[in-house]
């Protein structure tokens, strides 16, 4: 395989929520069942609703169990978890619930999505080159290795000004 861009995984709160920073063990809480009403947070005493997404085999969802839930560790989802099959899906739930969090590709930030700060880090471009916020992975290609000769040219245009262009659009960082 071969990297070619970095993206974040932001967590998301309702814009009238009053939170803006989140530790990964807050994090970890909410989506353990371990921290279920918004009062301990914010002061707000209201039931937390974590949104997750239905397929497992999603790789946001597969970065986020890896960084905030220690998988393989596997601690049990809480049973008031709303799963969603798609990421409009997601920003549309926790846009319309001001009482849920979720989790989006950093790309995915709009003027009606609300990233939280992580330990005190926003995600921005900056952020994710330096490594400063924890929530960053890297997209990966994967391809066989009797291929690689013949996808040189390939790898070079994505090092390309117009190759880290397409990049940008679908991630939040190009090598």
């Amino acid at each position: 395989f071969r990297s070619l861009a970095y993206d974040g995984i932001g967590i998301i709160v309702n814009t009238s929520n009053k939170v803006n920073a989140m530790g990964i063990q807050e994090i970890k809480k909410i989506y353990t069942g371990n921290t279920v009403d918004w009062g301990k947070i914010n002061g707000e005493s209201e039931p937390i609703i974590p949104v997750a997404f239905k397929d497992k085999l999603n790789s946001i969802e597969q970065e986020f169990d890896i960084k905030v839930k220690d998988t393989p560790v596997k601690e049990q989802m809480r049973n008031s978890m709303k799963y969603v099959s798609s990421m409009e899906e997601m920003k549309n739930f926790v846009a319309q619930n001001k009482n849920s969090i979720g989790f989006l590709p950093g790309q995915w930030y709009t003027k009606e999505t609300k990233f939280l700060k992580l330990s005190g880090i926003e995600i921005t471009i900056s952020n994710l080159k330096n490594n400063l916020y924890s929530l960053r992975f890297p997209i990966k290609m994967y391809y066989s290795k009797e291929k690689e000769e013949s996808l040189k040219d390939f790898f070079q245009y994505f090092k390309s000004d117009d190759g880290k262009k397409i990049i940008r659009k679908y991630c939040i960082e190009a090598f």
